[in-house]
């Protein structure tokens, strides 16, 4: 036996405050589990084939995030993020997304909590593109009488947005970390301001949103 949700994601790109459909049953939601009790009657053949049944249709809100990795790739990748609204959980199964009523991602669904929120991926966007160059590479060397050898990098990450709209967008960059007292890694200057907390920056992330 194998649980599919699908996914509706028609409108995406139209609606900022856009929903999703989950493709009713009556439901009996208990501490540890749920019960589905299907209203309609169904017929099921028995041959070895597969049929499907309709048990929930649940209209939730979803987010869009467009997610980089400049320093791994000039490709940008759309997420979609969603959240449980039901008072009941969903169970683990495939997931089928579809979005003008074309099927365009294949993936599966964990088992969800009311109230949890979850990501789908949905592959990558060719509107947008991210790029990032190294602009400057200097070598030296610092101090007056023991001298030690610095090396500078000066990169420039830029984003070309092709669609119409604005858009929410996380890049992360890498950078290195030293795994020696011998050897230090210093930011000199970041603009914009990044959002990267101090336990991101120590493995080595920078982070915009």
């Amino acid at each position: 036996r194998e649980t599919a949700v699908g996914l509706n994601l028609d409108g995406l790109d139209i609606n900022p405050g856009i929903t999703m459909e989950l493709p009713s049953a009556e439901v009996s939601a208990h501490e540890i589990s749920a019960e589905f009790k299907i209203k309609q009657t169904k017929s099921i053949n028995s041959n070895k084939g597969s049929r499907r049944v309709t048990i929930a249709v649940i209209r939730v809100p979803i987010e869009k995030e467009y997610i980089a990795f400049p320093r791994l790739s000039h490709q940008v990748f759309l997420k979609i993020k969603s959240k449980n609204v039901s008072d009941y959980p969903l169970i683990p199964g495939k997931l089928n997304v579809f979005y003008g009523g074309v099927l365009v991602n294949r993936s599966r669904m964990d088992f969800l909590n009311p109230g949890e929120i979850f990501d789908v991926p949905m592959g990558i966007d060719e509107a947008i593109k991210v790029k990032r160059k190294l602009v400057k590479s200097e070598t030296g060397t610092k101090g007056m009488f023991k001298k030690k050898a610095v090396r500078s990098y000066h990169y420039n990450i830029t984003v070309e947005n092709r669609r119409k709209n604005r858009l929410s967008m996380t890049v992360t960059d890498l950078i290195p970390v030293s795994a020696t007292d011998f050897v230090q890694v210093k930011i000199t200057r970041v603009t914009p301001t990044n959002i990267t907390d101090k336990k991101l920056k120590k493995k080595g992330f920078l982070k915009w949103q």
